[in-house]
């Protein structure tokens, strides 16, 4: 069955040419973003012992414990950590701003259930009632239990 009479002998190669050129443009872009990494390499380090050096000491044991384990994993892991030591950086960077973020969102967090918690105890009354705007008003609803 043919769908047309005429056939574009070059249809194929610009096909194979559009490929090829947005296979080059990702490498260079992925070049480009290493090469970038690479340079800050130090700092995300430096950053990243600032901000929280146990994630750095964590790694180094998790390294060391997967050697105890399974000598073929640690070695994965060391050169993998050895070989693309920027991207490991930066993965720890953010690791490490994730877990300091965690941490100021978990006190912020309970500073604010204590302040409520205090708001509603009154050390005077022992009955005291929160006020309104804590609670949610919902419909009663009557239910019996039927038994068959």
């Amino acid at each position: 069955m043919q769908t047309s009479s005429r056939h574009n002998p070059f249809a194929g190669i610009t096909g194979l040419l559009i490929l090829v050129g947005i296979v080059l443009l990702g490498f260079y872009v992925i070049k480009g973003f290493l090469s970038l990494l690479w340079w800050a390499f130090p700092i995300m380090v430096i950053a990243t012992l600032f901000i929280d050096y146990k994630v750095i000491t964590n790694h180094f044991k998790m390294i060391g414990m997967a050697f105890q384990t399974d000598m073929l994993r640690g070695i994965l892991y060391a050169s993998f950590s050895f070989f693309a030591a920027p991207v490991v950086a930066l993965w720890l960077l953010l690791k490490a701003v994730a877990k300091r973020r965690m941490a100021s969102m978990t006190a912020n967090f309970q500073s604010r259930m204590q302040d409520r918690f205090q708001e509603g105890l009154d050390l005077n009354q022992s009955h005291k009632v929160q006020s309104p705007e804590y609670f949610t008003e919902y419909e009663e609803i009557e239910t019996t239990i039927r038994q068959r």
